[in-house]
């Protein structure tokens, strides 16, 4: 009897505390009268309608912010800042708390959210629908998105109108590099990657009277501060500039190999290496190829500024913590540089024999000697152009070419195999490079300087 008594208090406790109650999957849920189309489907906890926090959030064209640190969402309009925190009855709208009938939960790993919680704080009205199980959620025309939003609606069509105008004016930024001579060994973009990305992606447009972009990986949305439809033609480049940039995160956050880096850093990180190399040192190449009186004193003075330039990316605070990812810039933006390769191909067009006597035609520089250098003490013969020696770290060998008062060539340690670019100062006295790792990481490399 004891036992039994026991029992009994046990299952009264029991059925006082609040357990919530997983009602039916049939529950559908209506925006403006579009339904909701949703990977997970909506659940029905203690009484109330439970959906995937990413519809909710585009249907009600809002675009939300996750927190992985805290399991909190954040999300804002002209008029409201509410922050939702996973299994938590408290949310704050506005800095003020509000209670919960039900928290938002995670269910088969996916984040979900209450429905009518979310729509009224953002200004919609809802409406259960008893007969056929669905919420209803109707939002004012001035709820999130801008004028030409509203006027335009969710539908798929307009989001196809703001894609093609995006993708018109990328277009016609990556179009401006198609008449550079050097296009035949510098790819800036890989238009039909681009083209299939844009086409998945949202576009959300806000008016604001500066141009900005930005990429939510959580939503799968760009924000562009203007109607690509409206920007005035001169201003297209820019805007073009603005659709790339947010596209190289998208492409590197799905598709990126991060590893434990952060996807977005990185993505800043490959960008800042593409920009540095597009806007500081290909217009010393520009200067070349256009100085047609240039004489020899003067191209090899381009060169040097260009190959300084080129060299000194490496040498940024960003690239050295986050080395560029130069297998998915090749695969996924096809952009891809190499100083060895302009060479070349300089020298083999129509103003090769000029850049051959310039660059090329010159008493070599002496570089032999001992030089203390970053890598410990490296000690160098040179015969004629051929420079080879070895230095103090992991065994180190070096073998390379002179041209002008450069100094490129291949170096190869215990595990470890790379290539490599000296600039002799006016002097000879110090030299400054890089070195880039082939083998086994190719995302390796840094500064390599030295004097005697």
């Amino acid at each position: 009897m004891k036992k039994m008594g026991l029992i009994l208090v046990i299952i009264a406790i029991v059925g006082l505390i609040s357990i919530p109650v997983y009602g039916a999957s049939a529950t559908k849920v209506n925006v403006n009268g579009v339904d909701l189309e949703m990977k997970e489907t909506p659940v029905v906890i203690n009484g109330r309608t439970l959906v995937p926090l990413r519809e909710i959030f585009e249907a009600l064209n809002v675009t939300p912010q996750w927190d992985n640190n805290t399991n909190s969402v954040t999300a804002k309009s002209d008029t409201v800042n509410m922050r939702l925190t996973i299994d938590s009855n408290t949310a704050l709208v506005n800095n003020k708390p509000v209670q919960l009938e039900v928290p938002g939960t995670l269910v088969n790993g996916r984040t979900m959210v209450p429905a009518r919680f979310i729509a009224e704080t953002f200004g919609g009205k809802v409406e259960w629908d008893d007969a056929t199980k669905t919420v209803l959620i109707n939002t004012p025309s001035q709820t999130g998105g801008s004028k030409s939003s509203q006027e335009s609606g969710t539908t798929a069509a307009a989001q196809q109108t703001n894609n093609a105008n995006a993708y018109k004016h990328l277009l016609k930024y990556m179009k401006q590099f198609e008449g550079s001579q050097f296009n035949n060994v510098i790819r800036v973009g890989n238009l039909p990657t681009y083209r299939s990305e844009l086409s998945e992606v949202k576009i959300v447009i806000k008016e604001e009277t500066n141009s900005s972009a930005k990429y939510d990986p959580v939503s799968d949305t760009i924000t562009l501060s203007e109607d690509p439809a409206r920007v005035l033609d001169e201003d297209s480049l820019d805007m073009g500039m603005l659709v790339w940039h947010e596209l190289t995160h998208k492409i590197e956050n799905t598709h990126g190999d991060m590893g434990v880096l952060d996807n977005k850093l990185y993505a800043e990180r490959n960008i800042e290496y593409m920009k540095h190399i597009i806007g500081v040192a290909l217009p010393w190449l520009e200067k070349m190829e256009r100085d047609t009186n240039a004489d020899d004193a003067k191209i090899r003075e381009y060169w040097s500024k260009f190959v300084a330039a080129f060299d000194s990316v490496n040498s940024l605070p960003e690239v050295q913590e986050y080395p560029p990812n130069f297998k998915l810039m090749k695969e996924w933006f096809d952009f891809s540089v190499d100083k060895d390769a302009i060479l070349e191909f300089y020298q083999s067009g129509k103003a090769g024999e000029r850049f051959k006597k310039a660059l090329a035609d010159k008493p070599a520089a002496d570089w032999a000697g001992n030089w203390e250098t970053n890598f410990g003490t490296m000690s160098l013969t040179q015969s004629g152009t051929g420079v080879n020696g070895s230095y103090a770290y992991q065994s180190g060998s070096i073998n390379g070419t002179v041209t002008g008062n450069m100094l490129t060539g291949t170096w190869a340690e215990t595990d470890d195999r790379g290539t490599f670019t000296f600039t002799l100062s006016a002097d000879g006295k110090s030299f400054s490079g890089s070195w880039k790792e082939t083998s086994p990481d190719p995302n390796q490399g840094g500064g390599w300087d030295g004097s005697r």
